[in-house]
């Protein structure tokens, strides 16, 4: 999948999603497919578009860190993008997203002075 990766560092995101979507047309469930374009995705403005395949990498493997804390982060900027036509029940649906990633951040967490530093964090702020 290095081809797709060249393509979104070179800048040439017309290409990376040419081969992101191709590669997902012929594995549906490629977890560094499916992470790679939610990012390009989000990239482009469209977090809607990209929450399905965060969603897709964490099915994979749900106690990645790197893939709960995107997902986390695709949850906000969909909640930031609908501004005030976010209504009380979707806030609330995108807000218990972001509270079980969180709780599930911080169960795969690493027993070491940096996890404990981060639970900690979490705690702090939820």
């Amino acid at each position: 999948m290095g081809t797709e990766s060249c393509f979104t560092g070179a800048g040439k995101k017309t290409e990376a999603n040419y081969h992101y979507t191709r590669a997902l047309e012929l594995d549906p469930g490629h977890v560094e497919s499916n992470f790679r374009y939610a990012r390009l995705l989000e990239e482009k403005g469209e977090p809607f578009e990209a929450e399905a395949h965060y969603i897709e990498a964490l099915k994979a493997d749900p106690e990645s860190p790197n893939f709960t804390f995107f997902t986390l982060v695709c949850l906000q900027n969909m909640e930031l993008y609908m501004g005030q036509g976010c209504t009380s029940g979707m806030r609330l649906k995108l807000i218990l997203k972001m509270l079980k990633l969180t709780a599930n951040m911080q169960d795969c967490l690493p027993d070491s002075d940096t996890g404990t530093r981060l639970r900690s964090s979490i705690k702090k702020s939820t």
